[in-house]
């Protein structure tokens, strides 16, 4: 059976919480997922449009929201043949945790 190369497609990025409304100081978990082939090599996450980590190939990273506001995040997915984006997840950042 012959393989093409195909980009990242269905890519998905997932969060550890269950509301979209948190409380500052809170670690959030965000695992970015696609299916590729070949297999993603690299993942990164962005934050209001910019780059806050490279994830490599596992699609892992926690990040502590210590500032207040709206952020929005999504992941973006590469491989060889190519990379594709996540929907954005919006997270709103209020108050301390006690």
């Amino acid at each position: 059976m012959l393989f093409v190369p195909d980009k990242p497609k269905n890519v998905t990025l997932n969060v550890n919480i269950s509301s979209n409304i948190v409380c500052r100081g809170i670690v959030v978990k965000f695992t970015c997922t696609a299916d590729a082939y070949p297999a993603v090599g690299t993942y990164r996450l962005y934050e209001n449009g910019g780059i806050i980590a490279n994830m490599d190939g596992s699609g892992l990273t926690t990040r502590a929201l210590n500032m207040g506001g709206l952020f929005k995040y999504r992941c973006e997915a590469r491989n060889s043949a190519g990379g594709d984006s996540s929907s954005t997840v919006t997270l709103t950042v209020e108050g301390k945790l006690t």
